[in-house]
């Protein structure tokens, strides 16, 4: 829709000098500048590029919330540490991954590298960067 829009605009920016030189010469010629102006700042504004970006932000926006760790109630959700396992830390791992802080496996294992990315991620947030996903990082996670 958008694209249709910029496209109208322009023929019309183009078409402008044709419509308007039998009336009034030099005000077609300011009313072409005007609009071609407002076309240069429209076309920057709905530029592919800044509409990839946005799908992009939602994108991980998306994914982000996707890994189920707004369900986690950070005093009730578990402590994990290195050596914990299961279904809360491969949801953490999956969450790490989003923030690219982690690359390793979502496979549940709190390992040196989920610490690690842990770590990264409390320094981030101002947190005390024990790598211990206690109640103040899991309230930093899940809000």
């Amino acid at each position: 829709m958008t694209n249709k829009l910029v496209k109208l605009a322009l023929s019309i920016a183009a078409l402008s000098p044709l419509l308007f030189s039998s009336i009034a010469p030099a005000n077609a010629q300011a009313s072409t500048a005007k609009i071609q102006k407002t076309n240069a700042h429209i076309s920057t504004q709905y530029h592919p590029k800044n509409v990839n970006a946005t799908k992009t932000m939602r994108a991980t926006t998306a994914a982000s919330k996707s890994t189920k760790l707004i369900s986690y109630s950070p005093q009730t959700a578990p402590i994990l540490r290195l050596g914990s396992r299961g279904k809360a830390v491969r949801e953490i791992q999956a969450f790490l991954k989003t923030k690219q802080l982690y690359n390793g496996a979502t496979d549940g294992v709190y390992s040196r590298n989920t610490r690690s990315a842990i770590i990264a991620f409390q320094k981030s947030h101002n947190l005390k960067a024990d790598g211990v996903v206690g109640a103040k990082t899991w309230s930093a996670i899940v809000h």
